[in-house]
């Protein structure tokens, strides 16, 4: 991708141990169904031919994680030991239908889809990546980045922002215009109360195979704070204990 994020994504957030393989497969199902060029697929910086042979590479790494470039299509996945989660993010030039790929990763958590510029700039705390951007940061909160001196320096405090992304024991704490929601999110997330989000008239929730729910908030996504009252109530309903 550019230096300046743009596009739509797909993050998936599923348990830990799900193989590199399995999640490959999965992607390259979803893509050949959508009919993406599958010649000059990219993983591990080398050009492997087709996509079709994406499975295949990916297993004979021998890694546990991967990142690969299909035409439009950036797919990253890796595991996040200490949280006991798996991280699996698609990135496009433009939306793609993503519920496929949702179902078609095992052991699902949650997966949002999102704005992948908006997303960036909620959770980008270094003044660095604002200086780089020639992006002002006047009004912006700041924090201290809790390091010792010399190493201690102020950052941007994204912790009240409403696409704030927070890394949480099994689970991402973070909210997309479109959700899913498997099994294991209301194993994991405390509170999590199913009956809650059925009944939330103001959302769109259906049910789908394998007990996933699917919860859709916008047909757009979250671009901006005009949406922020939205997005807040969304995160207070999925995350009650921690938002």
């Amino acid at each position: 991708m550019s230096d300046q994020p743009t596009g739509r994504a797909v993050e998936i957030i599923c348990r830990f141990g799900v193989t590199a393989q399995a999640v490959a497969a999965a992607i390259t199902t979803f893509l050949t169904d959508l009919g993406i060029e599958a010649e000059g697929c990219i993983v591990y910086e080398r050009n492997i031919g087709s996509l079709l042979d994406l499975p295949e590479a990916v297993s004979q790494s021998g890694k546990p994680h991967f990142r690969a470039e299909v035409g439009p299509v950036v797919a990253d996945m890796g595991g996040v030991r200490n949280y006991g989660h798996t991280l699996v993010t698609v990135e496009a030039k433009e939306p793609l239908p993503w519920r496929p790929l949702v179902e078609g990763v095992d052991g699902l958590v949650l997966a949002r889809a999102h704005d992948v510029q908006y997303d960036h700039w909620q959770n980008a705390e270094d003044p660095l990546v604002y200086q780089a951007a020639g992006r002002s940061m006047d009004g912006l909160p700041m924090k201290s980045n809790g390091l010792p001196f010399p190493l201690e320096q102020q950052v941007v405090d994204t912790s009240r922002n409403a696409g704030r992304r927070v890394l949480r024991q099994g689970y991402v704490e973070a909210i997309g215009h479109r959700m899913w929601l498997g099994p294991e999110y209301f194993a994991r997330v405390p509170g999590a109360d199913r009956d809650a989000i059925m009944n939330a008239g103001w959302l769109q929730v259906t049910e789908m195979e394998n007990g996933i729910l699917e919860v859709v908030a916008s047909d757009e996504p979250f671009t901006d704070d005009s949406t922020a009252d939205i997005q807040n109530r969304l995160r207070r309903l999925l995350f009650p204990t921690t938002a």
